[in-house]
């Protein structure tokens, strides 16, 4: 969450104008701090990081990430159709309601299926930013701007763990993961951004 919350402020950043000069020294401040911030983190987010570098460190621990690829091999183009996943239904794909949904997405419904999913959330993305265009302060312009970047960081994320390209980090998927309070969450940000536009072409009618 963490890292979710520093690639928003940096997004929101980098659209409110930032000179190249700051944007160096936070690099080398961040690399500089990097000690004291792997003295903080848990053994279990520690051990995530050794099994995405050599997943032969943890066996057990890098089960789910060999079954998420075993899933998404599975479904070839078109799947194997709704709820005939095997890896699912045998439940060899563990967390496959939150962190492997997309596991399960690939393996039912094929690599057309994932890309029309994948299609639809950067619809959506597209859009917020067609209403940050349309914002009429910078505020909401800022806000509408957050909104898209969460939803893309935690897309690529819990895509890129699954493709075993990015380390497990528990990102949930938007809309699509099971949780009410992933769900919630999303569904406020969305509504931040309609009110957003809601004002727009209020004063536009004005």
């Amino acid at each position: 969450m963490t890292v979710t919350l520093a690639f928003i402020s940096g997004t929101l950043i980098l659209i409110n104008g930032v000179r190249l000069t700051h944007i160096f020294l936070g690099v080398v401040a961040t690399a500089a701090a990097w000690p004291l911030l792997r003295g903080t983190l848990q053994d279990y987010m520690l051990r995530r990081i050794e099994v995405f570098l050599d997943p032969g460190s943890n066996v057990d621990a890098a089960f789910s990430v060999q079954q998420a690829l075993i899933s998404i091999g599975n479904g070839g183009w078109l799947g194997l159709g709704w709820a005939e996943g095997t890896q699912n239904r045998l439940h060899f794909l563990r967390v496959r309601h939150t962190d492997f949904i997309f596991s399960v997405i690939a393996e039912e419904l094929g690599f057309i299926g994932t890309v029309l999913v994948l299609m639809l959330l950067f619809f959506v993305i597209l859009r917020l930013v067609r209403i940050a265009d349309l914002a009429q302060d910078q505020f909401g312009r800022l806000i509408t701007f957050g909104v898209a970047s969460l939803i893309f960081f935690q897309t690529f994320v819990n895509v890129g763990m699954n493709l075993a390209i990015l380390p497990v980090t528990g990102m949930t998927l938007p809309f699509l993961s099971y949780g009410g309070s992933s769900l919630v969450s999303m569904m406020v940000a969305v509504g931040l951004a309609q009110s957003v536009v809601m004002r727009h072409r209020k004063m536009d009618f004005a």
